[in-house]
């Protein structure tokens, strides 16, 4: 994981500024932050008091996020949107810790190479279509394949694209009949991936790469009420993506007389 201060493979981030570093001198309200070695994701554990600069708690955890880790690349936003959830419009955004995290250098770099060799220079929608538990826990929200269809030839007709990313649990169910019936050409990250894709071998780092490609594609339609799709959706406001092409999201029905979006928040005032 990399921070957006950081020069990659240099000696930290960047140096604190301001008179108030983090320490135990400093002790209004603590707050734990947790990332630990569990079910294959990245954990640290660091204790940060809220009143000290944001230079320096961000460097603290900088520090500890560039110590190896048997997985690399992926993103403390877990944690950090645990604590925006909590004690959102609060100090602990404020802190703009959100937005000052990156994904990793090969994680970018496998997105970059995948837009490349996809999508040859050309615009693109990305999608998220969550399934599999969505189907049951989030049914009233969550669109079938044709009304996914029938909404995503839609925007392709009122963006004038020609392709589009699909970022999907449930390959196997969707990709068949998205080839089939969408106008367009339809784009997965297993469809013959670059190397700098192929060598990461991980799922999270494979679900990062997915996100880094929506982040920054032309125009992203994601699911209604998934954590995935609002990481997604705040990356591209952090990017300095415009709202009307980050908000939208999939209808449970094809042809609503108004388009469905998230909620507010999801869209950051600031960019990282």
């Amino acid at each position: 994981t990399a921070h957006r201060g950081c020069t990659p493979g240099g000696p930290g981030c960047l140096a604190h500024r301001g008179p108030a570093p983090c320490g135990p001198a400093i002790r209004p309200e603590r707050r734990l932050l947790r990332l630990g070695q569990k079910q294959g994701r990245l954990q640290v554990l660091a204790r940060a008091p809220l009143a000290c600069h944001r230079g320096a708690l961000v460097r603290h955890l900088c520090r500890a996020l560039r110590r190896r880790h048997p997985v690399q690349g992926l993103s403390v936003w877990c944690v950090l949107e645990l604590i925006s959830e909590r004690h959102r419009g609060h100090a602990v955004d404020d802190l703009g810790l959100r937005e000052a995290m990156l994904f990793a250098e090969p994680i970018r770099r496998a997105g970059e190479d995948f837009i490349s060799a996809k999508m040859e220079g050309k615009p693109f929608l990305a999608v998220h279509c969550r399934r599999t538990d969505f189907l049951k826990a989030r049914k009233g929200t969550t669109p079938d394949p044709m009304a996914i269809v029938e909404q995503i030839n839609g925007i392709l007709v009122e963006l004038g694209y020609d392709r589009v990313f699909v970022a999907t649990d449930e390959p196997k169910e969707l990709q068949p009949l998205l080839e089939a019936q969408i106008r367009g050409s339809v784009v997965f990250l297993h469809d013959s991936p670059p190397q700098s894709v192929v060598h990461l071998a991980h799922p999270g780092q494979l679900a990062a790469v997915e996100m880094w490609v929506a982040a920054r594609s032309d125009f992203f339609v994601g699911t209604q009420e998934s954590r995935f799709t609002a990481h997604i959706q705040l990356e591209r406001s952090w990017l300095g993506k415009p709202l009307e092409t980050s908000e939208r999201e999939f209808c449970k029905r094809g042809g609503e007389p108004k388009p469905c979006v998230a909620p507010a928040y999801r869209h950051s005032g600031r960019t990282g």
